[in-house]
């Protein structure tokens, strides 16, 4: 295993873009096998390539580079799969939008009719909870 260590020394290795690039290399490789479609499965293979090629590359600004361009698409869509897994664990309190500027408002559950105040905008609105 130590021949493995030296070998990967100096080289990018893997990151959240490589395991993307091999996730949606399986699900073409998948979907080309199901329906015996070899430019998808030629696909993946050029995917699963640069893959390999971005793991073993010794350029890792370059690799930085690609990654934060990933990040600024990627980065607002895991924020909102995970503020709905969060809200959706979230069992003791409710969530409201302000209509007049649509700021996201936390409140507890169960207290009844309740008047809300905007931290934003100020703007009073009443739920029931």
């Amino acid at each position: 295993m130590n021949w493995l260590a030296n070998f990967m020394r100096g080289r990018y290795g893997v990151d959240p873009l490589s395991f993307a690039l091999i996730i949606i290399g399986a699900v073409l490789t998948f979907i080309g096998s199901i329906f015996n479609l070899l430019p998808l499965y030629l696909i993946a293979c050029v995917i699963y390539l640069y893959c390999f090629f971005r793991m073993f590359s010794k350029n890792i600004d370059a690799r930085k580079k690609e990654y934060a361009f990933f990040m600024k698409a990627w980065g607002p869509v895991q924020k909102k799969i995970r503020d709905r897994q969060q809200r959706a664990q979230d069992t003791t309190h409710s969530y409201y939008k302000c209509p007049k500027c649509k700021q996201q408002v936390r409140v507890p559950k169960g207290v009844g009719k309740i008047e809300i105040t905007c931290p934003k905008c100020l703007h009073v609105f009443i739920k029931k909870s």
